[in-house]
């Protein structure tokens, strides 16, 4: 595994998953492999939704970027057109995730 920062990928942008810039961004820095890509997010409270619980479109923003920088270390460009999602339990808004 290898850390993308450590690549020279550049995040001196404003994404809200993996941009520094953005002050409200969860400025994720994914290390990935041949088919895998996995970042260390914990959760704020101002990310919740229900009293307690992580967001679920904070949830879905975490996984659209471990696919995205998955396949990006493989070469592959493309962007999210549709992600329909089923989540089978909640994550604690102040609890530490690995994707």
């Amino acid at each position: 595994m290898a850390k993308l920062s450590e690549l020279g990928v550049d995040f001196q942008h404003w994404c809200f998953a993996c941009g520094q810039l953005n002050p409200g961004g969860m400025k994720l820095d994914f290390e990935v492999s041949r088919d895998r890509a996995e970042a260390r997010y914990t959760a704020e409270q101002r990310h919740q939704g229900y009293d307690g619980l992580l967001h679920g479109g904070v949830v879905t923003a975490l996984l659209d970027e471990a696919m995205g920088w998955a396949i990006f270390h493989q070469g592959i460009r493309r962007c999210t057109g549709l992600s329909p999602s089923r989540t089978s339990g909640s994550a604690r808004a102040t609890m530490t995730l690995i994707e």
